[in-house]
């Protein structure tokens, strides 16, 4: 699971910073940064200073507003074409919304398995 959430984190981060599949790529880092939360940050409340989840929403934050916003001008999407079709603000609750569910859904898999599966020592 920590691969996979790894992957999905430096493959999203990479893709937004080149401006490709922004949308996807925002997806893949709202996903990463929403179950961090759960399972991490929460705890600790909001101050990054006390290990709370503030950076991590100013990331989620961060890359749904760029789903919603459009790579911009010197990206690969825009290159290619398709920044103004994969944009928008129904792009960005989107983005959220199936980011949240697939949190959900991913961090009561992690929950059930660890139940499931105790480890000792």
């Amino acid at each position: 699971m920590a691969l996979l959430a790894g992957t999905a984190e430096l493959g999203g981060g990479l893709a937004l910073a080149f401006g490709l599949l922004t949308p996807l790529a925002a997806f893949a880092v709202v996903v990463v940064m929403l179950n961090a939360i759960a399972t991490v940050h929460w705890r600790n409340g909001f101050w990054a200073s006390k290990g709370g989840f503030e950076f991590n929403l100013l990331i989620l934050g961060a890359a749904t507003a760029l789903a919603m916003t459009g790579p911009g001008r010197f990206a690969l999407d825009d290159a290619i074409g398709w920044a103004g079709n994969i944009s928008g603000v129904w792009w960005g609750v989107g983005v959220l919304a199936t980011g949240a569910a697939v949190s959900m859904l991913t961090v009561s898999a992690g929950r059930y398995r660890a139940a499931a599966h105790p480890t000792f020592g």
